[in-house]
C-alpha cells in the first residue's frame, strides 16, 4: 500500500492560477504570464499552475529554463478544481515524459491538418518528444461554439469583452476520438486542435485591449476530456493564418507567428503534465466549491461584478455536484509511490480579484468541507497579487479568506514565498 506523504515531509508547493476569460492584465494573452511562472518557480520546490499561464502558441520554453522541470506541474482546470478538493491527486513525472497523442477535428481543411501532423513530426523528430505522429481525426466535425460567445461592455470608458461559455455540439465524436488515442495508442495525454471560426471579432484582443474569445469554449473542450478520461488534455484552436497586422500588442504577439498553436500544448504535456490519480472520499465535496453563480462573478455589459449575488449564493446549501463521476479507468494511488494531495499545498498566488475559484476556496478557505479536503491541515496562504488586474471583483475580503495576503506584483509574491519556503516571519521584513 502507498503512504500519502505527510505535508511536514513534503516540498513546499504553490499554485499559480490565472483563470481564462477575465481580462487578466497578466496572463489574459498568450502566455504572457509565463516570465512570472519561471520566476515562481524558482521561489518553490514544486509550482501547480493551469495551461492559460504557460500555453503560448508557438513558444515554450526551453526544459533548462525551469530549475528543474519535474517541479512545475502543467494541470488542466477542471482536473485543477478535483485536486484542490480532494478528489484527485497528482503524481509527478519524476524524470519520466508523457507519451501524448493528438486529436484533429474533421472540419479542419487538408492543407491546415497537414500543418498540424508536422508539428508532431517536427516535436518527435528535433525535440525528441514522444509525440504519436499518426492523429486521430474525428469521425465528423466537432462543431465549435462561442456560447455565448464574447460580450461587449464598457468599463472605465475602455471597451472590452468577457469570454463566457462554449465548446463543441459534437461531444461524443470528440470523446471517441480521446479514447482512441487513450486506448489504442497507449498515451497518457491528448492534445485536441478544433477548427474555430474564421469570422471571430478578436481586433481588441490582438492589441492588447480585451479577453482571449475563445478561451471559454478551449476550456470547456479539455473539461470534457478529463472529465471523460481522467488523463491530462490541453486545447489549441485552429484558424485560417491572419492578415499581417504591424500593431499586435507584444502579449498577443506569440499566436502571431505561424499557422499553428499547438507547439507549446504538445511540449507542456509531454514534460510538465502530472498524471491524475483517483482518490477515495467519505463523500463527495466537489459541490461545497463550485462556483454559485458563474453569472455573478463575470463583468456584464453596464454592470459590474454583483458581490450580493455571489454572497447569497454562497449562503445557499450546497447543490447537487455538476462535477462528472470519476471515469472508470482512472489510476488509484496503488500504482504510484508519490502523490501530491490538496493538504500538500503551502501557497496559492492568483489575481488579487479573481478569488473566487473551487480551487482558491477549497486551497484558502476555512470551511468544513476545505478543511476535509485539506484532510485537517490549515488553509495555504493566499497571495493576492494587485498588478494583475481583471474584469472580476471578487477579493479575498469578499471570501474572508483566513491567510491572505495582497502584494503588489509577482517579484513580491516570489519574496514572499521564499519568506515561507525559509520560515522567515513576514513582519521581520516590513
Amino acid at each position: 500500500m502507498v503512504q500519502l506523504q505527510q505535508p511536514f515531509d513534503s516540498p513546499f508547493v504553490t499554485v499559480c492560477l490565472v483563470p481564462t476569460g477575465i481580462a487578466a492584465s497578466i496572463g489574459g494573452y498568450a502566455g504572457d504570464a509565463m516570465p512570472c511562472a519561471r520566476l515562481l518557480a524558482n521561489a518553490t520546490d514544486i509550482l501547480i499552475t493551469n495551461p492559460n499561464v504557460l500555453n503560448a502558441a508557438m513558444l515554450y520554453p526551453p526544459q533548462n529554463a525551469w530549475d528543474n522541470a519535474s517541479s512545475v506541474m502543467y494541470v488542466e482546470g477542471m482536473a485543477l478544481d478535483l485536486f484542490a478538493t480532494g478528489r484527485w491527486a497528482l503524481a509527478p513525472l519524476n524524470r519520466r515524459t508523457n507519451k501524448v497523442g493528438l486529436v484533429l477535428d474533421a472540419a479542419i481543411e487538408p492543407e491546415l491538418r497537414t500543418r498540424h501532423v508536422q508539428v508532431a513530426q517536427a516535436m518527435r523528430a528535433s525535440v525528441g518528444a514522444d509525440i504519436v505522429t499518426e492523429a486521430v481525426v474525428t469521425s465528423s466535425p466537432l462543431g465549435v461554439k462561442l456560447g455565448g460567445g464574447y460580450e461587449k461592455y464598457e468599463q472605465q470608458n475602455t471597451t472590452a469583452c468577457s469570454s463566457r461559455g462554449g465548446g463543441v455540439t459534437n461531444t461524443e465524436a470528440l470523446l471517441e476520438a480521446c479514447e482512441i488515442v487513450v486506448s489504442k495508442h497507449g498515451c497518457d495525454a491528448v492534445a485536441v486542435v478544433t477548427r474555430f471560426p474564421d469570422d471571430v471579432d478578436d481586433g481588441a484582443y490582438r492589441h492588447g485591449d480585451g479577453v482571449d474569445p475563445v478561451g471559454g469554449a478551449e476550456a470547456a473542450i479539455s473539461h470534457a476530456v478529463v472529465s471523460s478520461l481522467g488523463v491530462p488534455c490541453a486545447h489549441a484552436p485552429c484558424n485560417a493564418p491572419w492578415e499581417v497586422d504591424d500593431d499586435v500588442h507584444p502579449k498577443a504577439a506569440a499566436e502571431e507567428l505561424g499557422y499553428t498553436f499547438l507547439p507549446c500544448v504538445l511540449s507542456n504535456l509531454h514534460f510538465l503534465a502530472p498524471r491524475y490519480v483517483a482518490l477515495q472520499n467519505d463523500h463527495d465535496l466537489s459541490s461545497d466549491f463550485e462556483n454559485p453563480s458563474h453569472a455573478a462573478l463575470m463583468a456584464r455589459p453596464g454592470e459590474g461584478f454583483n458581490a450580493a449575488a455571489y454572497m447569497s449564493a454562497l449562503d445557499q446549501p450546497p447543490r447537487p455536484s455538476s462535477m462528472p463521476p470519476m471515469p472508470e479507468k482512472m489510476p488509484t494511488p496503488g500504482g504510484y509511490e508519490t502523490l501530491l494531495t490538496a493538504a500538500h499545498v503551502n501557497a496559492v498566488v492568483v489575481p488579487a480579484t479573481a478569488c473566487g475559484s473551487p480551487a482558491v476556496l477549497a486551497l484558502c478557505g476555512n470551511s468544513t468541507a476545505a478543511l476535509q479536503a485539506r484532510r485537517g491541515q490549515p488553509p495555504a496562504l493566499c497571495i493576492c497579487v494587485e498588478s494583475n488586474t481583471t474584469v472580476m471583483d471578487v477579493t479575498p475580503e469578499l471570501l474572508d479568506l483566513p491567510n491572505a495576503i495582497r502584494v503588489r506584483s509577482y517579484a513580491e509574491a516570489a519574496g514572499i514565498l521564499l519568506a515561507q519556503r525559509a520560515g522567515v516571519v513576514l513582519d521581520s521584513l516590513m
